[in-house]
């Protein structure tokens, strides 16, 4: 087994706890949380990617919490994010909250994306690109999330300058 991968295996629990326990943070204060467990997450476009529809990560989620999260966006104005971001051993790992602050309405998302398989997401941010979270089912667009500070969910330092 990868040991990079066997490491994800050993913290993933721990920011999934921690997602959760921000979560329950925003509901004491009376907000109304979404907590998503993603099945994958996928920097794109992906090394090769010759062609793409959407710059940042893709968060592939069941079915039902995507129906939940639909229903939200086609609700409420998410309009501001905070992100929790530790990178280690070659990972990633985030916690992305996204806001409707006025609704005090939330969606909270433990992530983690292998920084080598990000390198062409850095260069298209570079070069100026927006950056956003895609939620998605299996099968289907999903919705985006575009976030107007992509640094919060980039690794830690200046490898992506």
């Amino acid at each position: 087994m990868d040991d990079k991968l066997a490491q994800t295996d050993e913290v993933w629990p721990t920011i999934i706890n921690e997602s959760q326990a921000l979560a329950d943070e925003y509901e004491a204060n009376g907000w109304e949380v979404i907590t998503i467990t993603p099945g994958d997450v996928v920097p794109v476009p992906q090394p090769g990617d010759s062609e793409y529809s959407h710059i940042g990560l893709d968060v592939l989620v069941g079915g039902d919490m995507y129906d939940e999260v639909e229903a939200a966006v086609g609700e409420f104005n998410f309009n501001t994010a905070e992100v929790f971001r530790q990178t280690q051993n070659g990972l990633v790992y985030l916690t992305l909250i996204v806001k409707a602050v006025d609704a005090k309405q939330a969606i909270s998302l433990p992530l983690y994306y292998r920084i080598a398989e990000a390198e062409r997401l850095f260069s298209l941010i570079n070069e100026g690109k927006s950056m956003g979270t895609r939620i998605r089912p299996l099968s289907g667009e999903g919705v985006t999330f575009d976030h107007d500070d992509p640094e919060l969910l980039l690794p830690d330092g200046s490898i992506y300058d």
